[in-house]
This record gives structure tokens, C-alpha cells and sequence, in this order.
């Protein structure tokens, strides 16, 4: 099971202010969303958690 990352506000490059994420699984995968624009901001890889970069 991943430990819960929501415990401190993370930083969204679409609305750019800090947001409370929420979390979302799917199959075997764990992300972490903007509650605004619900864009993934991390995703949880088995051991770590990777920040999801903006595509320009």
C-alpha cells in the first residue's frame, strides 16, 4: 500500500497556486490531482513518487 502524500499542499503549473491534492487509483496506479483543473501532479511507481512535469 503507498503512503498517503496529501499531507502538505504541492504546487500546480495550470493554476498556478498551491492545492490540497486528491488522490485517484486506477488498476494498479496511484496519482495525485489537482482538485481544480484535474490535471496529475504525481504519480506513485511501486516505491517512489515522481512529480508529473508540464508539457508545453
Amino acid at each position: 500500500m503507498a503512503m498517503k502524500l496529501v499531507t502538505h499542499r504541492t504546487y500546480c503549473t495550470d493554476c498556478k497556486c498551491l492545492v490540497m491534492g486528491v488522490q485517484e487509483k486506477n488498476g494498479n496506479q496511484l496519482k495525485l490531482l489537482c482538485p481544480k483543473c484535474k490535471r496529475p501532479l504525481w504519480t506513485f511507481s511501486g516505491y517512489t513518487w515522481r512529480y508529473l512535469k508540464k508539457i508545453d
